[in-house]
This record gives C-alpha cells, sequence and structure tokens, in this order.
C-alpha cells in the first residue's frame, strides 16, 4: 500500500499543526503494517531543523516542492503543476494508492487527474481522502471568500467526491451539511452524512489540576495571563486582546506580567513592550501554560479543534473565550467564562481572575471534571479518534480495491497479456523494478507501443490523455493475483510476497 501525503503548511513544517497530524499519522500507519510506504510533499524552503524533526524510515520518500510559504490559500485554490505530475496515473508517482490531501476545493479534479479516461469504470484503483483544515464557504467568518457559491459549490464537491472526509469541528460539519441541503437532493445529502465524520486529533484521556505551586496567590508572585493563538489582526482579533493586557499592567505594574504565546512568526500586529513574546516550542509551550500561565486568553473570531484552546483546558489553567458559534459548539453551553470578545470584557475577565482567583479556579475545574471531561471521553462528541478513523478507512478502502480486482480478473479467469509478459521476464527474480521490465519486454518487441509511454520516452505534457498507458491496473494484478508486493518507497519498486 502506497500513499501520497499532500498537506498544506502554514508555517515551517515542525511548527505546523497540519504537519503534525500526518506526522502522527505516519507513526501509526508504518507500525500497523510492514507494506505500507508512504511518498510525503515538503515545502523546498524547510531548514535542517525540520528535516530532523519530520520522521526518519527508509518506508518514507520525501518529495521537495515549492510550496508557497507565505499564503497557504493559494495553494487550497489551485493544483501546480508538480502535483498534477505526482498524482496521475502515468506520472511520476503513478503507484501511489491514495492521496491523504487538504485541498477541499480541488479535490474533484485531483479524482479527474488521479484517473484514465481508457479505465473510466474503474475508479475505485485510486482512493482520495480529505482532511478538513480550513473549510471556504461564507458562514465562515475568517475565511477569505472570493466568490461564494462557486466556493461553497467546490466545498461541498470536495467531500461529496472524497473516498474519505474528516472534520474536527462541530459547527463547521454542521454548516457543511446546512450548505448540502440548499444544494443537493435528500439521497445525497444522507450520503455526505454519513461520509464527513467529526474526529478528534487528539484523544484527552489526562486531565490535570495545576499543582499548588503554580497557582496564583495575591502578594506571592506576579499574575500572568497569556493570549495563546495566532497573532493577526483580523481573525485572531490581538488587538483588543493586546490592549487589554497592557491596560492590566498599567494598572497593576509588576503584579501583572502578561505573554502572547504563539507560533506566528513575522506577523504586523504590534506586541505591546509590557507582553512578552513567547514564540515557543510545543514542549515549552506546554510547560509554561502548566507552571507559569494563570489564565489564557484566545479571542479569535472563529476557530475549529483549536489545540491552543483545548491544550490548557486538559492542563488546568482556565480560558477567556468569546461568545461565539465556535466556541460554543467546542466547549458546550455551560462553560463559565465566555466573557470576552471585546477590549473592555477581556479586560473584566483578567481583573476578575486576578482579584479572586481561588473562586474561580475552583468553578473553572467543576466544569473541566464533569460536562468538559464527558464531551472529550472515548465516545463522547469529541471521543472519536482521527488517527484510529482513517487508519481504519485507509486499509479498508485497500482491502476493497483488492476484493474489486477478484472480482474483476481473479474469478473471470482472464489474464491481460501484459501482465503475463511482466511475469515471463520475472522469471527467476526476487525483485523487480517495473519500468526496467518494460523496458525489457519491449526491446524483445513485445507490446512496442508500450515503449512510448516510458518516462524517458516523452515528456507528459506531449502525449494525450486518451493514449497514456494506465500502469496501476497490471501493478495491481501483479499484487492481487500474482504474488508480487511493494518492496520500498520508490516508484515501481517491487518484490515477491510469495515464493516464484
Amino acid at each position: 500500500m502506497k500513499l501520497l501525503f499532500d498537506p498544506i503548511y502554514s508555517g515551517k513544517p515542525r511548527r505546523c499543526s497540519s504537519a503534525s497530524k500526518y506526522k502522527k499519522l505516519t507513526g501509526r500507519l508504518l507500525a500497523a503494517r510492514p507494506d505500507v510506504f508512504i511518498y510525503w510533499r515538503v515545502p523546498t524552503w524547510m531548514d535542517e531543523e525540520d528535516r530532523a524533526w519530520l520522521p526518519s524510515d527508509p518506508r518514507v520518500k520525501y518529495i521537495e516542492v515549492p510550496c508557497n510559504r507565505y499564503d497557504r490559500v493559494r495553494e487550497y485554490q489551485h493544483i501546480t503543476p508538480d502535483l498534477e505530475d505526482q498524482i496521475s496515473f502515468n506520472g511520476s508517482l503513478w503507484d501511489a494508492d491514495v492521496v491523504v490531501t487538504m485541498r477541499t476545493q480541488q479535490v474533484a479534479a485531483m479524482r479527474t487527474i488521479m484517473g484514465s479516461p481508457r479505465q473510466h469504470r474503474f475508479t475505485w484503483m485510486k482512493g482520495i481522502f480529505l482532511l478538513e483544515e480550513m473549510l471556504i464557504a461564507g458562514f465562515r467568518k475568517t475565511v477569505p471568500v472570493c466568490h461564494q457559491r462557486s466556493q461553497e459549490g467546490l466545498s461541498l464537491l470536495g467531500h461529496g467526491v472524497a473516498d474519505g472526509s474528516y472534520i474536527t469541528a462541530n459547527h463547521v460539519r454542521a454548516g457543511l451539511i446546512d450548505l448540502a441541503r440548499q444544494e443537493w437532493s435528500p439521497s445525497r445529502v444522507r450520503e455526505l452524512m454519513a461520509k464527513v465524520k467529526l474526529v478528534s486529533p487528539l484523544l484527552f484521556t489526562d486531565f490535570e489540576a495545576k499543582a499548588p505551586e503554580f497557582r496564583y496567590v495575591r502578594g506571592q508572585g506576579p499574575f500572568r495571563p497569556f493570549h495563546v493563538g495566532r497573532i493577526n489582526a483580523f481573525s485572531s482579533r490581538c488587538e483588543e486582546t493586546f490592549s487589554a493586557l497592557d491596560k492590566s499592567w498599567i494598572m497593576r505594574g509588576a503584579g501583572m506580567a502578561p505573554e502572547a504565546s504563539s507560533q506566528s512568526e513575522g506577523s504586523k500586529v504590534e506586541v505591546p513592550e509590557s507582553v512578552t513574546l513567547g514564540l515557543n516550542e510545543r514542549e515549552e509551550f506546554h510547560r509554561k501554560i502548566k507552571q507559569e500561565a494563570h489564565v489564557c486568553v484566545n479571542n479569535a473570531l472563529d476557530a475549529e479543534f483549536s489545540m491552543t484552546v483545548l491544550e490548557p483546558l486538559c492542563f488546568g489553567t482556565p480560558v477567556i473565550l468569546p461568545d461565539a458559534e465556535w466556541s460554543r459548539a467546542l466547549l458546550g453551553n455551560e462553560y463559565p467564562f465566555f466573557i470576552g470578545g471585546s477590549e473592555a470584557k477581556i479586560y473584566s475577565a483578567i481583573a476578575a481572575f486576578e482579584a479572586d482567583y481561588d473562586k474561580l479556579y475552583a468553578q473553572f475545574l467543576e466544569w473541566r471534571d464533569t460536562a468538559f471531561v464527558e464531551r472529550m471521553r472515548p465516545g463522547g462528541l469529541f471521543g472519536h479518534d482521527m488517527y484510529a478513523t482513517l487508519e481504519a478507512d485507509l486499509f479498508g478502502f485497500c482491502d476493497d480495491m483488492r476484493t474489486q480486482v477478484h472480482k474483476q480478473w481473479g474469478k473471470t479467469g482472464l489474464e491481460n497479456e501484459v501482465v503475463l509478459a511482466i511475469l515471463k521476464a520475472c522469471e527467476g527474480k526476487e525483485e523487480m523494478q517495473f519500468f526496467d521490465v518494460i523496458r525489457e519486454i519491449a526491446v524483445k518487441g513485445e507490446f512496442t507501443t508500450l515503449r512510448v509511454n516510458l518516462p524517458e520516452a516523452a515528456p507528459r505534457a506531449k502525449l494525450s490523455l486518451s493514449f497514456m498507458t494506465a500502469w496501476p491496473i497490471y501493478r495491481l494484478q501483479l499484487q492481487v493475483l500474482h504474488g508480487w508486493e511493494d518492496a520500498s518507497a520508490e516508484p515501481g519498486h517491487m518484490k515477491r510476497s510469495k515464493p516464484a
């Protein structure tokens, strides 16, 4: 089984939440089965620390590609030439069985590129699974909508034609279903509801209370409110938060030590001198939340499954939040601190925590250890593990694919003549490089038309799609019916899984 990972990067891979999801998925899939190999698209501009952060395993092949470093929206909106080549049935990574992507609005086009017009009945030979990171639709307050009807249509279509669809925010999934109700028939809406799964990238099973020595006691050190999340003027509304933090410091002086903890580098939002800017790696962020922060503030206009909100709650640190659709969908109506939004409300909330910390902290723990635990527990609303769900779905898809091969060719006894020629050429061999064998066959004068489709024969741009050879069909028959399997993360490298 070979997979192509297509993340959308919002920053350096080691600091990018999207990349971290692919990293965790990689570890899980490699541990589950020895026949899993991964092609992973990574940005050309990553540094040595990023390379050291990525999983080091011979079954993972990293493909450096020119991703946009400054605007991930451009990545969502188009298919680059290198991606078109990699996902094509006749491209450089032709033997990838499944693409795991985040390009919602391009999924339908990607599906088209992955399949051959000569084998349109065999769409089950290639799969595409969608991890939704930024649904572009009119009901989202912080996404760039250029033409609402077009973009909503593309978002719906992407989820509709994907083989698997995964969303981490309850209100985003509900909004997508509502869009489908406006545009689609009841049967298609039901199909979408069954396909789009609400999953959690992190199952919370351990809940901590802040150790007594790290709780705020007036007169025994400064009160430390933390901004957590992205730093930008619009979606995070940081200017209101920073102003509230600054005024809190002005009124309390040395008794107030605010900090902004974020991974946002190069932001144009000015951080006041009174607010410490901490560009913390994940481990340092966790330490500070547990040991230094007394309360956190996240004033986002919209968010999904926000780790910068959920992790502090699990570590025992309250978070001041706006009263918004996203925050209520995430934490439920019982959460006691939907009191942010404006500068004045944030300032008042910080002052309230500083003035009566023990009372508000006890109120927080009562909610956290009841309603929150129930919401996040295995089997609860957010208790469906994204990685376990995706692993089961990916392996299930490939098992179904093998079943289809048996159904189409195994039970009929019909043999593909090219496959028979490959088997003859591989007699006595334990390994092969697929295209080397095709060259050998062509040199002998057999199936010479295949020669024009070899990588060195002609640029793919000069070949008509209708006449390109769909290599995957031969590989699948070799694997399912004749005892061959993938040998490495190099395209076309195969070995016998059964003795000759």
